[in-house]
């Protein structure tokens, strides 16, 4: 008898730990990795720019030195 409830009590527990997977895993997929992609993004952005005003393009291709 005593093998039966450990056995009912570990499947139970190892049900509960698959239904948390699988909503952790959608809230990772979801709010937490968009915040950080739209992060990432503006910064990226924000670095084309700033590579952008350092590099003045002329017919020579000359180099603003700015500092």
């Amino acid at each position: 008898m005593a093998f039966i409830i450990i056995t009912a009590t570990t499947l139970l527990g190892c049900l509960v730990s698959l239904i948390l997977v699988v909503r952790t895993r959608k809230f990772y997929k979801g709010d937490i990795y968009k915040k950080f992609r739209g992060e990432a993004k503006a910064a990226e952005t924000e670095m084309a720019r700033a590579g952008n005003r350092d590099v003045v393009r002329s017919p020579e291709t000359m180099i603003n030195l700015q500092m």
